[in-house]
């Protein structure tokens, strides 16, 4: 294994990787005021800028019905900044970026795409609260919105029921969305024809805030790795709705729950942000 330092981003938060024109490029942005840059070439030697500043990009997201286009939230600087996020679509063409606001939802806070059963695809994003006052304001819900991705239409927004206070965790899983809140963890199951009802149904209770969902021992069942509680010092993984694992260190500020594969094998990875001395 080898480590390669590409760049510099202040508070460096969401990367993605895509290939284009037959060559993986690697997408960073920043949580603060800064920058998304597009990595590539053999040793990813190569930079392009995508903005240089105004930032607050907590997601960057590939579009299922273009190749060539991708979606970046920005503005969301910080719990009790972020009235006036965005989502901006970013498009890729003749080897050159460019990129315009197609959404406005303030205090969005993560987003991704996901497709339906009959194909249709979808933005399916969450706002942390309606609004905030402080960073300790926690006093409104945050909500969860759908629309439907079209070449030429524009975005409607249409908002999902129920009320999700600290609307924190958020995961796409293989055909579906989960959310971790105050309330618990949720999943977000689209229409599988377009016009039907979404599905939400509860697959953990208890404060929830980031979270990852996979088979981890194979067994065609998936397990729930999560943080609790908002920002939490505790690190689990649930079967069923039970915990079968808590990691034996407490530590501070729990920030990072992923899962893929290492060495072939599925895996959860987790990270802190402060460590208890």
């Amino acid at each position: 294994m080898k480590k390669i330092v590409l760049g510099d981003i202040e508070k460096c938060y969401s990367c993605m990787g895509a290939v284009l024109d037959g060559m993986p490029h690697l997408f960073f942005a920043g949580e603060g005021n800064g920058r998304l840059l597009v990595f590539y070439g053999e040793s990813f030697q190569k930079t392009a800028s995508i903005w240089e500043g105004g930032g607050g990009t907590m997601s960057i997201a590939s579009v299922p019905i273009n190749p060539n286009a991708f979606l970046a939230s920005r503005g969301f600087y910080s719990l009790c900044d972020a009235k006036d996020s965005t989502v901006e679509l970013i498009t890729y063409e003749d080897g050159r970026f460019s990129h315009r606001p197609i959404m406005h939802l303030p205090w969005l806070h993560r987003f991704d795409t996901i497709c339906g059963g009959d194909g249709t695809c979808y933005l399916v994003a969450a706002s942390i609260a309606d609004s905030k006052t402080t960073k300790e304001d926690w006093s409104q819900p945050g909500h969860i919105y759908w629309a439907v991705l079209e070449p030429s239409a524009p975005l409607q927004l249409h908002r999902l029921e129920g009320d999700y206070f600290q609307n924190h965790g958020f995961f796409r899983g293989k055909d579906r969305i989960y959310i971790g809140s105050r309330e618990g963890a949720f999943s977000i199951l689209p229409p599988d024809k377009r016009g039907q009802a979404w599905e939400i149904r509860q697959v953990l209770t208890g404060p929830v805030s980031d979270l990852a969902v996979c088979d981890i021992d194979q067994d065609g069942e998936d397990e729930i790795a999560c943080i609790t509680p908002f920002h939490g010092n505790c690190y689990q993984v649930f079967r069923n709705g039970q915990p079968i694992y808590t990691h034996l260190i407490e530590n501070d500020f729990y920030h990072t729950v992923t899962c893929g594969e290492i060495d072939g094998r599925p895996a959860f990875i987790g990270g802190a942000r402060q460590k208890t001395a």
